[in-house]
This record gives structure tokens, sequence and C-alpha cells, in this order.
């Protein structure tokens, strides 16, 4: 069967260098990922070394050279993260990198192209971005923006930790697929609470999720937060089985490790290995370990007094707004 190809074009912003997720989404399911850069995606964001591994295909970041092989025909492209700069430059006419040249004549033959905006709240308040939106969508180009689309962040805040971000809806298909035959309820952290104010009532809901949890799954393709960390530290003192996604050669895990003049092979950091109960590759895999759990006992958990504090104060104060995590309660089997 020949392979499908997927253009991912790169802008010149901080999720550049999250070429791994995309990369990751489509792996396995007959897709052929050729990464293409701006040269500020390039000169400033991108470590040119990764895609090339990840895709094995060299990055494009300009024209073919004379003997540089040509591009295959792409069947679909995705362009993320796509700038203010890239997205108005091709609604305009302007086609000034080899991305935007590859846009303009891809767009015109009708390829399935789907773009992932990264602006902050000031740039997405422009009329400009949404003249070029609304120039975009009927033109049969997806433009994830507003809705369950990208969120604008505040300007000069680079959009927060950009490795924070909900997980698609591909990942908890996988999750949900290597479950099978339990149902998965997934928490999210990310959800907004009522008072966004109150931003310990955000650490409050965070651990009374934890609390919640048959299992924590932890996303460790990136090197992640101080608030993971937190959220891994309460399943370790309930007693909450705490399951890491770090596929090879990724933020935590190394194939080959020169450390302290030895070598070590398969290196996964100590502070993601020593507390989780697996380590696996992928999201799949994740959601196949509590197959394998033992049913709970019910019997009630010992909760430390800090903990404690958290979740109780979630009850009184956050919870009665917080629709998501209330809708996840009545489910079947979930204990509150």
């Amino acid at each position: 069967m020949t392979e499908r190809v997927l253009y991912l074009m790169v802008c010149g912003a901080g999720p550049a260098d999250h070429v791994r997720v995309a990369v990751d989404l489509v792996r396995g399911k007959g897709w052929s990922v050729h990464c293409v850069a701006t040269p500020a995606a390039a000169e400033h964001f991108l470590d040119l070394g990764e895609p090339e591994r990840l895709t094995g295909h060299p990055v494009r970041t300009g024209y073919q050279r004379q003997g540089q092989p040509a591009l295959p025909k792409a069947d679909a492209v995705v362009v993320a993260p796509a700038t203010y700069n890239t997205i108005n430059k091709w609604t305009a006419g302007i086609a000034d990198t080899y991305v935007l040249t590859q846009l303009a004549e891809l767009a015109g033959l009708g390829v399935p192209i789907a773009v992932l905006p990264f602006v902050n709240t000031a740039f997405a308040a422009n009329p400009v971005l949404h003249r070029s939106i609304d120039t975009l969508r009927p033109s049969g180009v997806e433009v994830l923006f507003g809705g369950e689309g990208f969120r604008p962040h505040a300007p000069r805040s680079g959009g927060g930790d950009g490795r924070k971000l909900c997980w698609t809806d591909a990942e908890r298909e996988q999750v949900q697929e290597g479950a099978h035959p339990l149902e998965v309820v997934f928490l999210n952290p990310d959800d907004p609470i009522t008072d966004p104010t109150n931003v310990l009532g955000q650490f409050d809901r965070d651990m009374y999720q934890v609390l919640t949890a048959s299992a924590v799954v932890v996303d460790a393709r990136e090197r992640r937060g101080s608030g993971v960390g937190g959220e891994m530290a309460a399943a370790i003192a309930l007693g909450t089985p705490v399951i890491v996604v770090a596929p090879r050669d990724s933020g935590y895990r190394r194939d080959r490790l020169d450390y302290r003049g030895a070598f070590v092979h398969d290196y996964v950091h100590p502070h993601v290995a020593a507390p989780a109960l697996a380590v696996v590759d992928g999201f799949a895999e994740a959601g196949e370990v509590p197959r394998a759990l033992p049913a709970a006992p019910g019997i009630p958990r010992v909760i430390p007094a800090w903990l404690r504090a958290s979740t109780d104060e979630c009850r009184s104060t956050v919870l009665a707004g917080d629709r998501p995590m209330l809708d996840a309660l009545h489910r079947p089997g979930v204990d509150p």
C-alpha cells in the first residue's frame, strides 16, 4: 500500500518545536510526513535534526536546489503553528517564502489544508486576521480558530506553557481503544473553573480530580512544569496509579545517554520513572495498563492533611459550578 503524503508546514512561533506531537498523531496510519519550515521557524525555533529523525526526511526550508530530491505530491497539508504574518500574507496573495508559495499553489489545486493559528489576544482582536480567516474558510481551508480550536494567549506571555495543551480527540480515542472494554471517563485539569481569579481553587480542583481518578496518565513527550509534578505527587500520596507516556528519544527518555562518563541505554528520567507504575510508548498502551489493574477494594483511602484541605475546598467552593467535573461524577462507576 502506497503511503499518503502529509506536508507539515511550520511557521516561526514557540510551538514550532513540538513537531513530534503532529508526527505521533499520524505515525503508523499510512502517512509519510514531510516538514516544510519558514525561515523564521528554521532560524529561531526548530532543531532541524529532530523533524528529520522523526519523519525520515530532511526539512525543506526553501526552493529545491540542484541535486536535492523533489517533494512528493501532497495528499494533505497541516500548517502548525500558523502565525499572524503567514496567514495574512497568504490571503493577500504574497508568496515571499517557500511555505507561502506552496500554500498558494496547493490551495489552488484543492489539496485539503488544515491551519492551526498561534497568535496572542492582541493579534486575535485585529480585524485583519478575521478577514483572512473568513477568506480561507469558504475556499475549503479548515482553520482551527475559536470554538474547539486555538485559544489566543495574553500578549508577551509566550502562550504560557505551550506543552500544557488539552489532549486531542485522537489521543483520547487511542486511550479508549487500549482500555476496551473498559469505558474511560476523562478528567481534564485544563477545564476552566467558574472563577478564573481563584487560582488556589484551580489547584484544589486538580487535586480533587486526582482523588477521584482510577489512574493518572502523564503526557511526558515534552518537558512538563511544576503543575504536573504536583499532580503526580498527589497521585503517589493517594496510591493512585501513574502511567507515563514517554516515547523513545522524547523529553524524558533517551535510547542512549552519556551520563557522568557512562552510557545508559533506554534511560528514563528518575523523577518520571520512580513514581510511574508503567512507562509506555503511546496512548493506546497507556489505556491497556488499567485493564490489568485489580478492582478497587472500596476501602476509603487515607488522605494526607495537605490534600484533604484542597479537596474539601474544591467540594465547598468550586465543584458546584464545575460542569465537566459534575458530568464525570454522575457517570456510573465514578466514586466522588
